[in-house]
Protein backbone atom coordinates (compact mmCIF):
# COMPACT_ATOMS: atom_id res chain seq x y z
CA UNK A 1 0.00 0.00 0.00
CA UNK A 2 1.25 3.50 -0.81
CA UNK A 3 2.50 5.46 2.15
CA UNK A 4 0.25 8.33 1.05
CA UNK A 5 -1.80 9.20 -1.99
CA UNK A 6 -0.20 12.47 -3.05
CA UNK A 7 2.86 12.63 -5.29
CA UNK A 8 5.69 10.41 -3.98
CA UNK A 9 8.90 11.94 -2.73
CA UNK A 10 11.89 11.80 -5.12
CA UNK A 11 13.98 8.68 -4.46
CA UNK A 12 17.13 10.80 -4.06
CA UNK A 13 15.71 12.89 -1.22
CA UNK A 14 18.12 12.20 1.64
CA UNK A 15 18.75 13.68 5.04
CA UNK A 16 22.52 14.05 4.71
CA UNK A 17 22.48 17.89 4.52
CA UNK A 18 20.39 18.04 7.66
CA UNK A 19 22.58 15.45 9.40
CA UNK A 20 25.68 17.49 8.62
CA UNK A 21 23.98 20.54 10.10
CA UNK A 22 22.81 19.06 13.40
CA UNK A 23 24.99 21.39 15.46
CA UNK A 24 23.88 24.35 13.37
CA UNK A 25 20.24 23.42 13.94
CA UNK A 26 20.90 23.21 17.67
CA UNK A 27 22.41 26.71 17.63
CA UNK A 28 19.42 28.10 15.71
CA UNK A 29 17.03 26.45 18.18
CA UNK A 30 18.92 28.02 21.08
CA UNK A 31 18.72 31.48 19.49
CA UNK A 32 15.02 31.08 18.69
CA UNK A 33 14.30 30.12 22.28
CA UNK A 34 15.36 33.61 23.29
CA UNK A 35 12.38 35.14 21.46
CA UNK A 36 9.08 35.72 23.26
CA UNK A 37 6.62 32.83 23.43
CA UNK A 38 4.19 34.87 21.31
CA UNK A 39 6.39 34.19 18.30
CA UNK A 40 5.22 30.59 18.47
CA UNK A 41 1.51 31.38 18.73
CA UNK A 42 -1.13 30.93 16.05
CA UNK A 43 -4.41 32.82 16.50
CA UNK A 44 -7.78 31.31 15.63
CA UNK A 45 -10.62 33.70 14.88
CA UNK A 46 -13.87 33.90 12.90
CA UNK A 47 -14.27 36.62 10.25
CA UNK A 48 -17.40 38.57 9.37
CA UNK A 49 -18.51 35.83 6.96
CA UNK A 50 -18.26 33.14 9.61
CA UNK A 51 -15.07 31.59 8.24
CA UNK A 52 -12.41 30.26 10.58
CA UNK A 53 -9.09 32.07 10.08
CA UNK A 54 -5.64 31.10 11.38
CA UNK A 55 -2.91 33.75 11.57
CA UNK A 56 0.36 34.41 13.40
CA UNK A 57 -0.89 37.95 14.12
CA UNK A 58 -3.71 38.68 16.57
CA UNK A 59 -6.85 40.08 14.89
CA UNK A 60 -8.14 43.54 15.69
CA UNK A 61 -11.10 42.00 17.48
CA UNK A 62 -9.18 40.51 20.40
CA UNK A 63 -12.39 39.15 21.98
CA UNK A 64 -12.72 36.93 18.90
CA UNK A 65 -9.17 35.58 19.07
CA UNK A 66 -8.10 32.26 20.54
CA UNK A 67 -4.30 31.78 20.79
CA UNK A 68 -3.13 28.28 19.90
CA UNK A 69 0.39 27.23 20.86
CA UNK A 70 0.41 24.41 18.31
CA UNK A 71 4.17 24.22 17.73
CA UNK A 72 5.06 23.33 21.29
CA UNK A 73 3.74 20.24 23.03
CA UNK A 74 0.86 20.99 25.35
CA UNK A 75 0.99 19.75 28.91
CA UNK A 76 -1.48 16.99 28.01
CA UNK A 77 0.74 15.52 25.29
CA UNK A 78 4.25 16.35 26.50
CA UNK A 79 6.73 13.49 26.45
CA UNK A 80 7.99 12.60 29.93
CA UNK A 81 11.71 11.78 30.04
CA UNK A 82 11.82 10.49 33.63
CA UNK A 83 13.91 7.34 33.87
CA UNK A 84 15.37 7.62 30.36
CA UNK A 85 19.14 7.34 29.77
CA UNK A 86 21.04 10.53 29.01
CA UNK A 87 21.38 9.95 25.24
CA UNK A 88 17.64 9.44 24.85
CA UNK A 89 16.75 12.44 27.02
CA UNK A 90 19.11 14.59 24.95
CA UNK A 91 17.54 13.47 21.65
CA UNK A 92 14.03 14.14 22.97
CA UNK A 93 15.06 17.58 24.20
CA UNK A 94 16.86 18.70 21.03
CA UNK A 95 14.81 16.93 18.35
CA UNK A 96 11.32 16.09 19.66
CA UNK A 97 9.25 13.76 17.49
CA UNK A 98 5.59 14.42 16.64
CA UNK A 99 3.36 12.13 14.58
CA UNK A 100 0.29 13.53 12.77
CA UNK A 101 -2.38 10.90 12.13
CA UNK A 102 -6.07 10.28 11.61
CA UNK A 103 -8.39 7.35 12.23
CA UNK A 104 -8.66 4.66 9.58
CA UNK A 105 -5.19 5.42 8.15
CA UNK A 106 -3.19 2.22 7.63
CA UNK A 107 0.15 4.02 6.95
CA UNK A 108 -0.42 5.99 10.18
CA UNK A 109 -0.80 2.72 12.09
CA UNK A 110 2.38 1.39 10.48
CA UNK A 111 4.37 4.51 11.36
CA UNK A 112 3.12 4.51 14.94
CA UNK A 113 4.03 0.83 15.35
CA UNK A 114 7.51 1.46 13.94
CA UNK A 115 8.18 4.32 16.37
CA UNK A 116 7.00 2.18 19.28
CA UNK A 117 9.16 -0.76 18.23
CA UNK A 118 12.20 1.47 17.75
CA UNK A 119 11.63 2.99 21.21
CA UNK A 120 11.18 6.59 20.05
CA UNK A 121 9.12 8.73 22.47
CA UNK A 122 6.67 10.86 20.50
CA UNK A 123 3.61 13.05 20.73
CA UNK A 124 0.65 12.33 18.44
CA UNK A 125 -1.64 14.94 16.89
CA UNK A 126 -4.99 13.85 15.47
CA UNK A 127 -6.32 15.38 12.27
CA UNK A 128 -10.06 14.78 12.54
CA UNK A 129 -11.86 18.03 11.76
CA UNK A 130 -11.78 20.46 8.82
CA UNK A 131 -9.99 22.91 11.12
CA UNK A 132 -7.33 20.28 11.84
CA UNK A 133 -6.83 19.69 8.10
CA UNK A 134 -6.60 23.41 7.44
CA UNK A 135 -3.98 23.82 10.16
CA UNK A 136 -2.02 20.85 8.81
CA UNK A 137 -1.88 22.49 5.37
CA UNK A 138 -0.86 25.81 6.90
CA UNK A 139 1.96 24.19 8.87
CA UNK A 140 3.35 21.93 6.16
CA UNK A 141 1.78 22.99 2.84
CA UNK A 142 0.17 19.57 2.49
CA UNK A 143 -2.69 17.47 3.82
CA UNK A 144 -0.84 14.17 3.35
CA UNK A 145 -0.63 11.94 6.39
CA UNK A 146 1.03 10.49 8.27
CA UNK A 147 3.32 13.45 8.79
CA UNK A 148 6.34 13.04 11.04
CA UNK A 149 8.40 15.89 12.47
CA UNK A 150 11.86 15.31 13.94
CA UNK A 151 12.91 18.65 15.34
CA UNK A 152 12.49 21.10 12.46
CA UNK A 153 12.53 18.34 9.82
CA UNK A 154 9.17 17.09 8.54
CA UNK A 155 8.58 13.91 6.55
CA UNK A 156 5.47 13.16 4.51
CA UNK A 157 4.18 9.60 4.52
CA UNK A 158 5.60 6.51 6.16
CA UNK A 159 8.89 5.48 4.54
CA UNK A 160 10.86 3.32 6.95
CA UNK A 161 14.20 4.02 5.26
CA UNK A 162 13.67 7.77 5.42
CA UNK A 163 12.44 7.67 9.00
CA UNK A 164 15.47 5.58 10.03
CA UNK A 165 17.86 8.12 8.49
CA UNK A 166 16.27 11.05 10.30
CA UNK A 167 15.82 9.31 13.64
CA UNK A 168 19.45 8.09 13.52
CA UNK A 169 20.71 11.56 12.60
CA UNK A 170 18.83 13.07 15.55
CA UNK A 171 20.74 10.79 17.92
CA UNK A 172 17.99 8.40 19.00
CA UNK A 173 19.38 5.00 20.11
CA UNK A 174 19.06 2.25 17.51
CA UNK A 175 17.46 -0.06 20.07
CA UNK A 176 14.75 0.83 22.55
CA UNK A 177 16.06 2.26 25.82
CA UNK A 178 12.65 3.24 27.20
CA UNK A 179 12.15 2.51 30.89
CA UNK A 180 9.86 -0.41 31.79
CA UNK A 181 6.18 0.47 31.66
CA UNK A 182 6.72 3.62 29.56
CA UNK A 183 3.80 4.73 27.38
CA UNK A 184 3.54 7.68 25.02
CA UNK A 185 1.08 10.46 25.86
CA UNK A 186 -2.45 10.04 24.52
CA UNK A 187 -3.15 11.56 21.07
CA UNK A 188 -4.72 15.03 21.08
CA UNK A 189 -6.46 17.09 18.40
CA UNK A 190 -4.17 19.27 16.29
CA UNK A 191 -6.44 22.26 16.88
CA UNK A 192 -7.65 22.36 20.48
CA UNK A 193 -11.43 22.75 20.72
CA UNK A 194 -12.51 26.28 21.49
CA UNK A 195 -13.75 26.64 25.03
CA UNK A 196 -16.94 28.75 25.05
CA UNK A 197 -16.98 31.67 27.46
CA UNK A 198 -20.27 31.67 29.39
CA UNK A 199 -22.20 34.92 29.32
CA UNK A 200 -22.69 36.76 32.57
CA UNK A 201 -25.75 35.73 34.57
CA UNK A 202 -26.36 32.94 32.10
CA UNK A 203 -27.83 29.66 33.19
CA UNK A 204 -25.22 26.94 33.80
CA UNK A 205 -24.62 24.92 30.68
CA UNK A 206 -26.19 21.51 30.73
CA UNK A 207 -23.90 18.55 30.01
CA UNK A 208 -24.17 17.30 26.46
CA UNK A 209 -24.05 13.62 25.56
CA UNK A 210 -20.81 12.32 24.09
CA UNK A 211 -20.74 12.47 20.32
CA UNK A 212 -19.57 9.51 18.26
CA UNK A 213 -16.23 9.73 16.48
CA UNK A 214 -16.43 11.33 13.05
CA UNK A 215 -14.80 10.34 9.80
CA UNK A 216 -11.64 12.21 8.71
CA UNK A 217 -12.32 15.49 6.91
CA UNK A 218 -12.78 15.38 3.15
CA UNK A 219 -9.62 15.92 1.13
CA UNK A 220 -7.25 14.35 3.66
CA UNK A 221 -4.72 12.13 1.85
CA UNK A 222 -3.10 8.96 3.14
Amino acid sequence: MDRYTSLPLPPHRMVAPWARGLWCCALVAAVCSAYPAGAQTIYRSVDAKGRVVFSDKPPADTDNAQPLDIRGAAASDAVTTTGMPFALRQAVSQYPVTLYTTKGCVPCDGGRAWLQQRGVPFSEKLVQSPEDAKMLRQLFGSVSIPMLTVGAQHLRGFSEAEWVQNIDAAGYPQESQLPPGYSNPAPVALVPPKVPVPARDAEPAQPTPATPSVAPPAGLQF
